[in-house]
């Protein structure tokens, strides 16, 4: 999954007890896998378990409703463009 940030983070999101690990940009399999040792930590053990990154709020991304309507919108005008034959 692409992510805004690529310094790898832990998230927590606004559900109690969610924690997800982003940031990888497809480069992270050996870090992802040493992820997964501190994440079973923390279902075993619970939120006291310590894990060796911080853990951070989820941002949101600006404008990411409108992704749709600006794909649409630059497909659209390729096609126009190719029909004009520039």
């Amino acid at each position: 999954m692409k992510t805004m940030e690529s310094p790898r983070r832990w998230r927590n999101p606004a559900r109690p007890g969610a924690l997800i690990y982003l940031g990888c940009n497809g480069r992270g399999v050996a870090l992802a896998t040493a992820m997964g040792k501190q994440l079973a930590r923390r279902l075993i053990e619970g939120e006291a378990a310590e894990i060796d990154m911080p853990i951070t709020a989820l941002k949101p991304i600006r404008f990411h409703a409108l992704w749709p309507v600006a794909v649409k919108s630059v497909v659209l005008y390729g096609r126009i463009r190719d029909r004009v034959g520039l």
